[in-house]
């Protein structure tokens, strides 16, 4: 019997964690030219926050912006960019108008492992040429981001050296979603068009524009999942535990009597 009880917890104790892949999708029905402040989504139960940050000019300090949805999906517009020209309501790195990125926090932390363009542009033009270069971070940094409070009359590079694993893209294109490799789990992320302070390319071009239409990602592996899903392998171990000592006792209390 106690061979039996042991066998099966160890069963229980080898089975893996959950991670399912989750999609938040920001091309829904609104009108081109919407502007948010804020723009939440859900996906599997965890929710996700966006909010637009800018540089309005090179080198410049960082300061909140405005989201505005255009063509399926998100841009920026900053206090110097007119949300009716493109590429001003795009995501970008263009003219002297700064260096675009959007914010997204979640409440839980994420892998974002896939970004996808609904429209993107390399040469500061109004064409759709179907790729640009972009940077993504992901904060690695101790406790909870109050961004705008970290954010104030600080650069970009000024942010990223607070504790963020970044890296820059070469051509994203908006041929479905495209794979990014940061391996980190975090609820802050950011995306934009390509700045060097979150990792240099071979160029110094700052010609780009995207719309963000959607990101992949999974949830932290230590996450407990939704009523009804596997538990996680410390709670399994605990449970097991309980169960052979409980045996263990009932032996005990046999050989006794």
């Amino acid at each position: 019997m106690l061979k039996k009880i042991i066998i099966a917890a160890t069963g229980f104790m080898a089975l893996p964690a959950m991670a399912a892949m989750e999609t938040w999708n920001f091309s829904q029905n609104h009108s081109n030219g919407t502007l948010f402040n804020e723009y939440q989504l859900d996906a599997g139960g965890v929710t996700m926050s966006a909010t637009a940050w800018s540089s309005s000019d090179f080198g410049n300090t960082v300061e909140d912006a405005k989201l505005v949805f255009w063509g399926d999906g998100l841009g920026v517009v900053n206090d110097q960019e007119n949300v009716n020209d493109v590429p001003d309501h795009s995501t970008d790195n263009t003219g002297n108008d700064g260096f675009d990125m959007i914010l997204l926090e979640f409440e839980t932390a994420v892998n974002l492992s896939h970004l996808d363009l609904s429209w993107a542009t390399d040469d500061g033009g109004t064409n759709n040429d179907g790729a640009a270069d972009m940077s993504v971070g992901a904060f690695t940094g101790a406790g909870t981001m109050d961004f705008a409070s970290v954010s104030a009359s600080k650069t970009w590079q000024e942010i990223v050296n607070l504790g963020w694993d970044t890296s820059s893209y070469n051509n994203i294109n908006t041929s479905g979603y495209q794979a990014i490799n940061i391996a980190s789990y975090s609820k802050y992320w950011l995306i934009g068009a390509y700045n060097t302070a979150f990792g240099a390319l071979n160029h110094t071009s700052f010609n780009d524009g995207v719309k963000l239409e959607g990101v992949k990602g999974t949830f932290d592996d230590e996450i407990p999942p939704p009523t009804g899903q596997v538990p996680e392998p410390g709670s399994l171990a605990l449970f097991a535990g309980g169960l052979l000592a409980l045996v263990l006792r009932r032996r005990s209390q046999n050989a006794k009597s």
